[in-house]
């Protein structure tokens, strides 16, 4: 009798797979393992999210609508909750507390900014969150527009979703995080 859903996790040298076996042969009938995350950290698997897309708009103008507090709630259709904790502008040291859904589980953090390149770069990292991450976004002139860049990562999701949920939700964020760099270009090409 053949083994049916079985989820089997392996580590490799370079990524992180997943591998279902059953009667089909495998994710979607076509077999074999498939690469979950773009990458693994010594002696285990890193979520990674990383993304990109060219907005129609001037760097500073893309740069300047994405990271004003007012605006990112306008952008993030996964954001329940947002605040810019510290006063004055947008820079290093500037801590922020939200909560984000993902994959139907509600995640508060504190985040802060620790680098910050006016027009270029914005990294931030998790000071509180039941799932620690760092965030670096980064953008770059592409033509009469502008490529903006999105890599997360958490150095792992401790078990928050379910062990072997892990990948699907690492899937799941990825989608809501092109869903949102979309949202962020909709919204500046109609200025």
């Amino acid at each position: 009798m053949p083994v049916m859903g079985r989820l089997v996790i392996a580590t490799f040298p370079t990524y992180f797979h997943a591998c279902r076996f059953d009667s089909t042969g495998g994710p979607g009938g076509g077999g074999g393992c498939y690469p979950v995350f773009d990458r693994a950290t010594e002696g285990g698997k890193m979520p990674v999210v990383d993304d990109s897309i060219v907005i129609n708009r001037p760097r500073s103008e893309v740069f300047s609508f994405a990271t004003d507090p007012d605006n990112i709630p306008l952008y993030n259709s996964n954001l329940i909750e947002y605040e810019q904790l510290t006063e004055g502008p947008v820079g290093q040291g500037t801590q922020n507390r939200g909560s984000v859904k993902v994959a139907g589980k509600r995640i508060d953090f504190v985040s802060e900014v620790v680098e910050f390149e006016e027009g270029r770069r914005l990294a931030s990292r998790s000071v509180e969150s039941q799932v620690p991450f760092e965030l670096d976004v980064t953008y770059e002139d592409a033509g009469g527009g502008t490529k903006v860049s999105w890599h997360q990562e958490s150095p792992t999701f401790g078990g928050f979703f379910g062990k072997l949920a892990d990948p699907l939700v690492n899937r799941m964020y990825a989608k809501d995080v092109h869903s949102n760099l979309e949202n962020l270009k909709e919204l500046l090409e109609a200025e």
